[in-house]
């Protein structure tokens, strides 16, 4: 909040390269980061692709260019299968509360950016 008040103060926020653009960057990213968790707590098919895809379309894709959202499609194609993802993190019993986490912390920083009006920092 701080940092965000300080640059916004300031007016460095309007720069194009600033604290507060790399944090809704960051923002975003989490934002991606639960709805992929849940996509994975939720999948009820071992291809995590179209859980995964739909939770990047849903978040991500509409801050990337056209090249970016074609190549993270094709990405999607070299996750690994729910159960081996699910056994690298340690099962899926802690998913739904992490995610409950990931969100109380994303809307906390939301509702700060839009105080700011910093929501539609390119």
């Amino acid at each position: 909040s701080s940092g965000i008040n300080a640059e916004y103060g300031g007016c460095v926020a309007k720069e194009r390269d600033n604290g507060c653009r790399t944090l809704l960057r960051l923002h975003r990213a989490l934002e991606f980061v639960a709805e992929f968790m849940n996509a994975i707590y939720e999948a009820s098919e071992e291809s995590l692709v179209n859980p995964v895809w739909d939770a990047y379309n849903g978040t991500l894709a509409a801050h990337h260019t056209w090249l970016i959202r074609k190549t993270v499609g094709g990405a999607m194609y070299t996750l690994p299968t729910r159960t081996s993802l699910l056994e690298q993190v340690g099962g899926a019993d802690h998913l739904p509360r992490l995610v409950a986490i990931i969100r109380r912390v994303y809307n906390s920083v939301q509702h700060l950016f839009s105080e700011h009006s910093l929501l539609q920092l390119k």
